[in-house]
This record gives C-alpha cells, sequence and structure tokens, in this order.
C-alpha cells in the first residue's frame, strides 16, 4: 500500500512539474507570437529611406534594402518596432 502512496505521490509531483514548464512554455510562446505581430506591424509602415550613421560617415539606402536578408540585424532591429529610423538624432 505504501508503495502506492508514493508513486502517487511521485506521479503528482512530476504532473505538477509538466503543468509548470508547460505554463512557462505558453507564456514564452506568447511573447515570441507578439514579437512577431509587431515585426510584421512595424515593417508593413516604414519609412522609406534609412539615414546611417557609420563611424561619422552617413549613408542613406532604402529600407527594403536593409530588409533583404531574413533574420538579419536590420530585419530584426527595424522589424521590432525598438528603432525608429530617420527620427532627429537617429541616424
Amino acid at each position: 500500500m505504501m508503495q502506492w502512496i508514493k508513486a502517487a505521490d511521485e506521479a503528482s509531483s512530476v504532473l505538477r512539474h509538466l503543468r509548470t514548464h508547460t505554463e512557462e512554455m505558453e507564456a514564452k510562446m506568447a511573447e515570441w507570437a507578439e514579437l512577431e505581430r509587431r515585426i510584421q506591424e512595424n515593417l508593413a509602415n516604414p519609412p522609406n529611406i534609412v539615414t546611417l550613421d557609420v563611424g561619422g560617415t552617413i549613408f542613406k539606402t532604402s529600407k527594403a534594402n536593409l530588409l533583404r536578408v531574413e533574420g538579419s540585424y536590420f530585419h530584426a532591429l527595424l522589424g521590432s518596432g525598438q528603432w525608429k529610423p530617420d527620427s532627429p538624432g537617429d541616424a
């Protein structure tokens, strides 16, 4: 009888752990989905020309050119909405 109680307690502990892990994963997936939504929203509303200050030299290029490589630094930066290019002082 004690073995059954111990096994039931262990199973209950495993289930609690799995529920916690599942909730954490669902929260993380929701965060990623929100980030992806923001990226898509920001990519849909871009300024066409981006000004870049590279070591004091000013470059201008199209946002489409910077977004050509999906998963690149500029794709993540421009798509995340964290950086709004061409606003005053943001070259």
